[in-house]
């Protein structure tokens, strides 16, 4: 049925909140909501640092993750998260990894009062013909601070929604962002085809070589010192996808990580 690793539901309409920190959903199944199902219910995902020490963890790997969970049904929503029926997400320092799903391979948001916020976040590597981060029928989506790469469709398709695209990078997506519904501020692009409009946003150039430390110990994502994502940005969330206290430089950087 719906939600592999957990159904969260709220029939009643209260105010009712599952909080959940250094998590991980691996490889569950579920017809929608492969990880996790949320049905109007507030759902808090986060990271606590002072019991999850990140220098003792493999690379790629982080305090809280939705890796390998599927989403079965057809037309099943949400790989790693759905959210339906007034659902509010507030996702941070979270890593999403090749789930699956007919819609929103990483995150499905449905229905018009249902909202995600994903801030400090990594979503890369799902599979091609179906976008990470889905919104449709006049939800909310904020992403903020987070890195989307190398996924097999568009990192996010919006369709129909509402919120806000800030302080992100995008590179090495299939497809171009479906996100011009979205406002969009300080982001880094490959390709700013299809992207949110805003200020302070930078499409990458021929000449502006690589951006990544692939041999970085915690992850290849790690915007390089020479990286245009380095102090880029004039506000940012206060840590990073790994724990670090952001910001390290005179400003803070894009993406998921603050380079020390």
């Amino acid at each position: 049925g719906r939600g592999g690793g957990v159904h969260g539901n709220n029939p009643l309409g209260s105010s009712e909140t599952l909080s959940l920190q250094n998590t991980r959903f691996l490889r569950n199944s579920g017809s929608s909501g492969g990880g996790l199902y949320a049905d109007g219910l507030d759902v808090e995902i986060s990271s606590d640092f002072a019991s999850c020490d990140t220098s003792s963890l493999a690379k790629e790997r982080f305090c809280s993750e939705f890796r390998k969970n599927e989403a079965t049904a057809t037309s099943g929503a949400g790989g790693g998260i759905a959210a339906m029926n007034g659902a509010v997400l507030t996702v941070e320092t979270t890593s999403f990894f090749q789930n699956s799903a007919s819609q929103g391979a990483a995150l499905g948001v449905h229905g018009s009062t249902s909202e995600a916020l994903l801030r400090s976040g990594l979503v890369w590597d799902h599979p091609a013909g179906v976008a990470a981060l889905e919104a449709v029928a006049g939800g909310d989506l904020e992403v903020r601070a987070s890195t989307l790469v190398e996924n097999g469709a568009p990192a996010i398709w919006a369709a129909g929604t509402t919120g806000v695209f800030h302080r992100n990078v995008v590179y090495g997506n299939s497809s171009t962002l479906g996100a011009s519904a979205l406002s969009g501020n300080c982001n880094l692009y490959d390709d700013a085809t299809g992207g949110p409009a805003g200020t302070s946003n930078y499409e990458l150039q021929s000449t502006d070589g690589p951006q990544f430390d692939t041999t970085n110990a915690r992850s290849e994502w790690m915007p390089l010192a020479t990286s245009v994502a380095i102090d880029a940005c004039s506000t940012g969330p206060s840590v990073d996808l790994d724990g670090t206290s952001r910001a390290q430089g005179a400003d803070y950087d894009r993406g998921a990580f603050e380079r020390p």
